[in-house]
């Protein structure tokens, strides 16, 4: 974290906002600790994990103790209150039984330069994922973070191949840290081709390149 990302001693956190909310790119802790400077940790993970399809590179899969697997990439300020505004995120903190803080509604409304108005996108009352402490929501975030940590692994090396990452440290952690059951057919025959369309990596997994005939 840069230094004018620190909130500075004796600032409010008001003004900590105000001052954040004119910088062009902040971390992806900053954005979080002025955005929602007071819901709980669960439901803080539950807005990573609903950002991450938007921002991978921002808030990438992360291990139980919410260490990211990768080092965050910075991420536009714009970007991201627009996605919140968008998405109606106010709302969706009032579905998970928080009580937004005015702050979040002032960051908001000062970067993307006008009123929050829940009129203007009727078709996005919150965010429609299940609640953060259901098998679901945990089960869709295991899909989501082992695909996006799978992408990642095929961004470095495209020719990877099933038992890779059926070996990979990195995603047996994952699957263990879930504590949920998995088939490893599902892992091999939907998630990993996921991965490989995340990855935009062409190319048939597992097959042998075929040798051309000779004369």
């Amino acid at each position: 974290m840069r230094n004018h990302e620190k909130k500075q001693k004796g600032e409010s956190r008001e003004d900590f906002a105000k001052r954040i909310s004119k910088l062009p790119i902040l971390s992806s802790n900053t954005i979080l600790r002025a955005v929602f400077p007071t819901v709980r940790l669960d439901t803080l993970r539950y807005i990573k994990d609903c950002a991450r399809s938007e921002f991978p590179k921002v808030f990438p899969p992360e291990d139980s103790n919410g260490i990211p697997f990768i080092d965050p990439e910075y991420i536009s300020t714009k970007a991201f209150a627009k996605w919140a505004a968008e998405e109606n995120i106010i709302e969706t903190l009032r579905s998970l039984g928080e009580k937004p803080s005015p702050i979040t509604e002032l960051f908001i409304e000062l970067v993307n330069g006008k009123p929050i108005d829940s009129k203007q996108i009727p078709t996005k009352v919150s965010l429609r994922i299940p609640h953060p402490d259901t098998k679901r929501a945990k089960k869709n975030r295991l899909r989501k973070d082992y695909i996006s940590a799978a992408a990642e692994m095929f961004i470095k090396i495209p020719e990877l191949k099933w038992p890779d990452f059926k070996d990979s440290p990195k995603l047996k952690n994952l699957l263990r840290e879930s504590g949920l059951p998995y088939k490893e057919s599902t892992l091999q025959r939907n998630w990993i081709p996921k991965a490989r369309t995340k990855a935009k990596v062409t190319g048939k997994p597992g097959a042998p390149n075929k040798k051309k005939p000779t004369s």
